[in-house]
């Protein structure tokens, strides 16, 4: 199902690097803090900050990885911003596909549908690969070999015992987290207050 909609669809492809563009400048830090009274860097300055974050979060993919376990092995795949994709995408309404879908998205996060975010994440990324913000086609043509790759890395990992297991439960997690998401519409009791004394 999802090569299908990734060959076909262009409004499905759009939809998920929207979402992917809005969470990774939230997710991941490639963007210089400053503080309040601090001078902010000039553009040169910013520009080569940003580079430099990409450039480490792209190395070697370790924008996938959330950091070290214990016995220092890496979290493979489990970074949050690929849960937190999942969870908008395929879980953030009650006609996104984990909810149209929950054989297939019920328990846990589909492999191939993983695989898609890691690519539109990695395509977010390149955006910023200079420094500034460089939109890039989110197409098959660009975009085949990298998700192919995280195809392979996802069996890779599911078939190693230790880390298997760590991927597997963070699929389930994401799966789980957003199905049970419940929806209060009421604001009768929103705990705003005012002082008018």
């Amino acid at each position: 199902m999802i090569r299908l909609l990734w060959d076909d669809t262009s409004t499905f492809r759009g939809e998920l690097k929207k979402v992917t563009h809005q969470q990774v400048p939230l997710l991941y830090d490639i963007f210089p803090k400053t503080k309040r009274g601090q001078q902010k860097p000039m553009k040169l300055e910013y520009q080569a900050h940003v580079k430099a974050a990409v450039a480490g979060l792209l190395a070697k993919g370790d924008f996938m990885h959330d950091g070290k376990a214990e016995q220092d092995r890496t979290n493979n795949l489990t970074h949050p911003a690929i849960g937190e994709v999942c969870r908008i995408f395929f879980y953030g309404a009650s006609n996104k596909l984990g909810h149209e879908f929950p054989n297939e998205f019920g328990s846990a996060v589909p492999d191939m549908a993983i695989a898609l975010v890691i690519t539109a994440i990695k395509c977010a990324l390149d955006e910023y690969k200079t420094g500034s913000l460089k939109k890039i086609k989110f197409d098959s043509d660009t975009y085949k070999d990298p998700y192919e790759k995280a195809v392979a890395l996802i069996e890779k990992i599911k078939g190693d015992e230790y880390h298997g297991a760590k991927f597997q439960d963070a699929q389930r997690e994401w799966a789980m987290s957003s199905m049970n998401i419940e929806f209060d519409a009421s604001t009768s009791d929103c705990g705003f207050e005012i002082d008018l004394s």
